[in-house]
């Protein structure tokens, strides 16, 4: 009764119902597919966060050091064409859109999409940074 009821509402593509429902295995290929890609994307982005945190506390390190009085924009300004390098470099081969819905390749644009990287996120990752670090020693 409800199957039919289902059919007359979906007219003529009750087709597609019919195609899912005999080619079960078919579907779970398909499915289980791009779970593995949309996987995969969640964690290759995962991976460039990180060192591209990694990245961003080792400049400011070396930076900081040749000029003291750097500022978060200067070190956005100087950092952004390093980074734009480094990611040249990185062994990953797409992330997923910024709605998740299907891969892109790894371009600088697209990562940006996914890590907003600004004056303020480098601002907000050090002062991260030096909280915890402020934490660790309150507790030593």
């Amino acid at each position: 009764m409800v199957n039919r009821i289902i059919s007359e509402m979906l007219g003529p593509f009750v087709i597609i119902l019919q195609f899912t429902r005999t080619r079960t295995g078919l579907i779970t290929v398909l499915f289980g597919s791009y779970l593995l890609i949309y996987g995969l994307g969640v964690l290759q982005i995962k991976e460039i966060k990180k060192k591209t945190h990694q990245l961003i506390e080792e400049k400011y390190k070396e930076w900081k050091i040749s000029e003291p009085g750097l500022s978060k924009k200067k070190l956005f300004e100087r950092f952004i064409p390093f980074w734009e390098s480094e990611l040249k470099k990185m062994p990953y081969l797409y992330i997923m859109n910024k709605h998740d819905l299907w891969p892109v390749r790894i371009k600088p644009d697209n990562v940006l999409i996914k890590i907003p990287l600004s004056p303020d996120y480098i601002k907000q990752h050090l002062a991260g940074i030096k909280s915890k670090a402020e934490k660790g020693a309150a507790v030593e």
